[in-house]
């Protein structure tokens, strides 16, 4: 019959919680967790098998993956916060009392960058975990007093009466950019080079511009970018856009204008997409038809 296998995601340090696993023999690696008991949530069979297999306390954050094996066993992953504890067996727990030599339970914070020489089980969550290696850090793109915020939810001044905007914003405006492989896409308003970082990893061979107005930002997005090959970054002229460059498969503004920038339709291919904040909401513009998504709130776009 099948089951369903509820895991932990834990970083601290940037090393993740994982299970050392010796078998009759066979050793492995797999993140804590385990099936459900009667009455109990996704979410509280995660926090109870963590604490159980590494004594460790957390709490969820949210489901980052949800698949079905080739046996057709559930196993959904929880990314979790680290509140407190030290990595080992719960003393009351089932595996730290097993007599059995041929078993071995032993929790150990792992480097991200040694996941990959590791037998790792489900083969599906090692592929996340190396891919999650090559995130981009937000950490990285706000100012040194605001770092202990970075992973937050909120926006955050970079200088210059700018901000880096809230993770669940560009998210929402990223998913209505419809980003396929092959593509040129261009943001205005660059800034910190955050959203051109995600841009870059959005989807295979993508050409990314970035214009950015403040000479500063350009210059510091620029050294924070210098690595990856498919970001140009360019100082903003009078004129809105990047005509030197288009036509755009997408356009990402980045702030938000009075009005819906209507000379940015001739930088744009014909099927193309540009996503555009306008007053406290998000404009999408496809195929000459104008979609509106109210409720945000943008620093405004500035101009020369």
């Amino acid at each position: 019959m099948p089951r369903t296998r509820a895991t932990a995601l834990v970083i601290k340090n940037d090393c993740i919680l994982m299970m050392h696993r010796v078998n009759n023999g066979n050793e492995y690696w797999v993140l804590p967790g385990g099936g459900l008991e009667d009455g109990e949530t996704l979410e509280g069979a995660t926090l109870r098998e963590l604490k159980e297999e590494t004594s460790i306390e957390a709490t969820v954050k949210e489901k980052v993956l949800d698949f079905v094996d080739d046996k057709g066993d559930q196993h959904v992953v929880f990314l979790c916060n680290y509140l407190s504890g030290e990595a080992k067996l719960d003393e009351n727990s089932g595996e730290a009392n097993n007599k059995d030599l041929n078993q071995l339970y032993d929790p150990q914070w792992v480097s991200i960058e040694k996941i990959k020489e590791l037998t790792m089980y489900p083969i599906k969550e090692k592929e996340y975990l190396l891919n999650y290696e090559n995130k981009i850090d937000r950490k990285k793109f706000v100012p040194k007093e605001y770092e202990s915020l970075a992973y937050e939810d909120i926006a955050l001044p970079i200088g210059y009466g700018q901000t880096i905007s809230q993770p669940s914003t560009i998210a929402f405006m990223l998913g209505l950019l419809e980003i396929n492989s092959n593509q040129k896409i261009l943001e205005i308003g660059s800034g910190s080079g955050y959203v051109l970082a995600l841009l870059s990893q959005a989807a295979d061979n993508l050409d990314i511009y970035g214009v950015e107005i403040v000479p500063e930002l350009v210059d510091r997005s620029k050294k924070l970018l210098k690595d990856i090959d498919n970001i140009k970054i360019f100082n903003a002229s009078s004129e809105l856009g990047l005509k030197t460059k288009a036509p755009f498969d997408r356009i990402l503004v980045s702030a938000s204008a009075k009005e819906f920038p209507k000379e940015l339709i001739s930088q744009l291919k014909e099927d193309g997409i540009i996503d555009c904040p306008v007053k406290n909401s998000i404009i999408k513009y496809k195929n000459k038809n104008i979609e509106e998504y109210p409720g945000f709130a943008f620093v405004p776009l500035i101009s020369d």
